[in-house]
């Protein structure tokens, strides 16, 4: 695997000025969550590192596509992917493990369910999630309310990622993700009413 340096000089060299910043941002987000709920750091560091890694100037939106049907987890959940937003997940799973040489599986899971979440989502699953939502340089409305949630609980923090998430969805009319509507609903039952309705 290359080491964590090599990467990331080679995505600032690729990426945009503001996608890289906001890479930079999801790691940061990504390390105190590891640490507030005693994840492993180091695999923390290198999803958020990684989990825009194909949104760089040189991929176009066909290669992507070509790319992301290379997956390890396209048949978990169907591919259903119609524009960037979803697709780049996959296709940056891809070129971490060919491109960087990533082969832990958390990780890869991390990067590829970073935008849906998933059913069962792992620690190291919620904390990329959540600090791709919440990172400094993010900007909407009630972001200062999510990262007031950082320390309320890992499930209670993705929880209401997601529900943002899907709130938004259904505001400007987009359809929402299958995977996401599970992953909502499974986390929404996994906490108690008042740990949902207080805070």
């Amino acid at each position: 695997m290359f080491s964590y340096n090599m990467i990331l000089h080679d995505l600032e060299c690729r990426m945009k000025e503001s996608r890289f910043r906001h890479t930079l941002g999801v790691v940061q987000t990504a390390e105190k969550l590891a640490l507030r709920y005693d994840a492993d750091h180091d695999k923390a560091a290198f999803a958020a590192l990684l989990h825009d890694c194909s949104k760089t100037t040189d991929i176009t939106k066909e290669q992507m596509y070509a790319i992301a049907s290379r997956t390890l987890f396209k048949d978990e959940y169907p591919l259903q992917t119609k524009g960037e937003a979803l697709l780049h997940a996959l296709a940056s799973e891809v070129i971490a493990r060919e491109k960087y040489g990533v082969g832990d599986m958390e990780i890869l899971s991390a990067i590829r369910w970073h935008t849906t979440g998933r059913v069962g989502m792992s620690a190291l699953d919620m904390i990329v999630y959540s600090a791709d939502m919440i990172e400094p340089s993010r900007k909407f409305d009630g972001v200062e309310k999510l990262r007031l949630l950082m320390n309320c609980g890992l499930k209670r923090l993705t929880f209401e990622c997601m529900k943002r998430c899907v709130f938004y969805l259904e505001q400007s009319g987009s359809e929402i993700h299958q995977t996401t509507l599970d992953s909502y609903n499974y986390l929404k039952e996994k906490l108690n009413e008042t740990e949902i309705n207080n805070g």
